[in-house]
């Protein structure tokens, strides 16, 4: 991989779709709520307004925060909470596409899990090959580039 190369992954199209139709679903509950609370006084329903606004914002956090990003130097991981994690090609050992996201396993045994990039488990039951398991080979190739030593898969 040359300096020029760059590879980036998000959560997918029809994800990042969904989540916001559903994000824009629950502020709209909430707009109710909270007319429901000036109209009638009814404050327990701020429980609900908080709860649904909670929601919301999860979901855009979902859709639009993650990502997954492949340098020449570094792999660059974001998730939807908690910090940007870089990690030296160099220091990864495995890359395995799952349900919950990508885990990538470095030297010394710690690992990361990038939720940018997940596979469906019935793609893993049937053997299909999807965008993680594309995903995953590119890391991996780019880690053996920059001198990292692969474990295989098993």
């Amino acid at each position: 991989m040359d300096d020029s190369s760059r590879a980036e992954w998000r959560v997918s199209v029809l994800g990042r779709a969904l989540l916001g139709f559903s994000s824009a679903f629950c502020l709209l509950a909430a707009f109710g709520l909270v007319g429901l609370v000036i109209d009638k006084g009814a404050p327990a329903a701020l429980f609900g307004v908080a709860a649904v606004a909670g929601l919301a914002v999860w979901a855009l956090r979902t859709a639009f925060r993650p990502f997954l990003i492949l340098t020449a130097t570094e792999l660059v991981i974001r998730n939807k909470t908690g910090p940007i994690h870089r990690i030296p090609l160099a220091t990864i050992e495995h890359v395995c596409p799952g349900y919950y996201g990508m885990v990538i396993a470095e030297a010394g045994g710690v690992q990361h899990v990038a939720e940018a990039v997940q596979k469906a488990n019935l793609s893993s039951w049937l053997g299909r090959e999807t965008r993680a398991d594309r995903a995953a080979q590119q890391i991996e190739q780019a880690a053996a580039e920059a001198g990292a030593q692969i474990q295989p898969q098993g």
